[in-house]
């Protein structure tokens, strides 16, 4: 999906975030992979394991949880009668835990690899077969939900909804991380910029996200995973 226009932008749609979020997953999850492929890159297990953290803890693992939490549960009242909607979300939640079972094994395999009982071969392509599992899951998620949400829930809903999960958001590992590279990943698609801004006050915008800019956390990550 590039931007909303082939959903039509004349229909509301007030979850720019968790598209935008995915982008930068897809992003981090690759340079991740190109790192371990890389025979030049370190390979040290503690960087490894901060990039991981990076991608997981702070990053897809609190996502897919409030997916779990809030707004899977949000599509399902909102999805009665409409059964190939729902089964095409029974099909997203159900790959959740295919996905953290892969997780936790790239996390035995990182640790191993601190221990030299695994090679960073077998942990470079576990990592890109969750890439995989991950890109092809979080498609379908925006090929089902976004034009079922535009086209079923009031834009008053999508707004009520989006605060109850900017408040969950708020309260996750790497909360302030998210904000800061969502709106960098905003400002790359001019139909999601606009979004994002209008849902943000001036305020958080122009000297808010600045100073989250320049904490340890962001300089970390933009170090690790090697943005320009």
């Amino acid at each position: 999906i590039t931007g909303l226009g082939k959903m039509g932008d004349d229909k509301p749609w007030k979850f720019c975030h968790w598209i935008i979020q995915h982008r930068w997953q897809k992003k981090d999850m690759s340079l991740l992979v190109s790192r371990l492929r890389d025979p030049n890159a370190e390979k040290d297990a503690k960087v490894i394991q901060t990039c991981w953290d990076h991608i997981w803890k702070f990053n897809i693992g609190p996502h897919s949880e409030i997916e779990d939490d809030i707004f899977f549960p949000a599509l399902k009242q909102k999805g009665t009668g409409h059964e190939d909607f729902l089964a095409g979300l029974q099909r997203l939640e159900e790959a959740h835990p295919k996905l953290h079972q892969v997780a936790n094994e790239i996390q035995t395999l990182i640790t191993e690899l601190a221990s030299e009982k695994a090679n960073i071969s077998a942990l470079a392509a576990k990592v890109a077969e969750f890439e995989e599992m991950y890109t092809a899951h979080s498609t379908e998620e925006e090929a089902l939900i976004v034009p079922f949400v535009q086209a079923n829930m009031p834009e008053a809903d999508q707004q009520a909804l989006g605060k109850e999960i900017s408040q969950k958001a708020k309260q996750a590992p790497g909360s302030k991380l998210a904000l800061y590279m969502i709106a960098t990943f905003a400002d790359t698609d001019p139909s999601l910029k606009q979004q994002f801004s209008a849902s943000l006050p001036g305020f958080v915008r122009h000297v808010v996200k600045p100073m989250v800019g320049m904490s340890g956390t962001v300089r970390e990550h933009y170090k690790l995973f090697k943005y320009e």
